[in-house]
């Protein structure tokens, strides 16, 4: 990431932890009080919405991420995911994948082509 993108978006109130590990397209769209860990990987068309925190050893592609949204070590392609959700460790979400609001998606779990309610748990070792 180059030091005028990085100084942009912490003018604008986000907070990225290493600026040199971490790798944001100048497409992507980021509210304030979104925290960034070291090596994220951000690419296309991406919203971020307030108070989200992504964790260490992100890869997001085209994605729509919900306000006060943890996201830790997980793939996330051509996706939305709502509002108060919790996704990964080690989570892949597949193109065409809708996460409800306040949904856990936890560990080694793979969505493909599918929507998760409202409140719903996926907890870990999972396929949908």
């Amino acid at each position: 990431m180059e030091k005028n993108q990085f100084l942009k978006l912490r003018k604008l109130g986000v907070t990225i932890l290493n600026y040199k590990t971490t790798h944001i397209d100048n497409s992507v769209i980021i509210e304030p009080c979104v925290v960034i860990h070291p090596n994220n990987n951000l690419y296309g068309k991406i919203y971020i919405h307030k108070n989200c925190t992504l964790f260490p050893n992100n890869i997001i592609t085209n994605c729509d991420i919900g306000c006060d949204t943890d996201v830790t070590a997980s793939v996330l392609k051509d996706s939305q995911v709502g509002k108060r959700c919790q996704v990964g460790p080690n989570s892949y979400l597949r193109p065409h994948s809708y996460i409800g609001n306040g949904c856990r998606i936890g560990d080694f779990v793979e969505i493909k082509n599918a929507t998760i309610g409202y409140f719903s748990k996926v907890s870990h070792l999972a396929y949908v």
